[in-house]
């Protein structure tokens, strides 16, 4: 008898909530909180462009429905939170690079890691579908994950101010 062991996607959102809460030490749980929130306002904005666009779309949570609200705008919380979680982790104490070699490194590293972390889950799910090729999608992951950590530092640039 082969044991059959299934990935269940459905559990990485929680998964990632226990890691994060583990990770508190380290990073701060008002700083996940903030990443959190910060996501899903990004994560809508980015829908709603990419709905104009017509450049994607969720077949099984169509767009404004009330699973899209309950199930893709927490999701692109968690994104923006594992996005400035792991930048951060990284360049403390993997990359300590000069500024544009680590940040360089550190997009494409993390650009990767996400896109096989998302999009090859997604070749079989199929939650979400593109109309563009998926090496335009490879591509628009580095402007993305420089999308969510450029809106986090300069939302924390604004918070610390006040």
């Amino acid at each position: 008898m082969i044991l059959e062991v299934k990935f269940k996607f459905r559990w990485f959102i929680p998964s990632w909530i226990v890691l994060a809460i583990f990770l508190k030490e380290v990073i701060g749980i008002e700083s996940i909180l903030y990443q959190i929130f910060l996501g899903m306002i990004n994560g809508f904005l980015l829908d709603i462009l990419g709905h104009k666009l017509k450049l994607w779309n969720y077949p099984r949570q169509p767009f404004f429905s009330r699973a899209y609200f309950l199930l893709v705008v927490p999701a692109w919380g968690i994104f923006g939170s594992q996005v400035n979680v792991i930048w951060n982790l990284t360049r403390k104490y993997f990359i300590s690079w000069e500024w544009i070699y680590g940040v360089v490194f550190t997009t494409i590293l993390l650009s990767l890691f996400l896109f096989i972390l998302y999009e090859l889950p997604n070749l079989y799910r199929k939650s979400w579908k593109y109309s563009v090729s998926m090496r335009k999608v490879a591509i628009g992951w580095i402007p993305l994950i420089l999308y969510f950590r450029l809106s986090y530092k300069i939302f924390y640039l604004i918070i610390s101010a006040l």
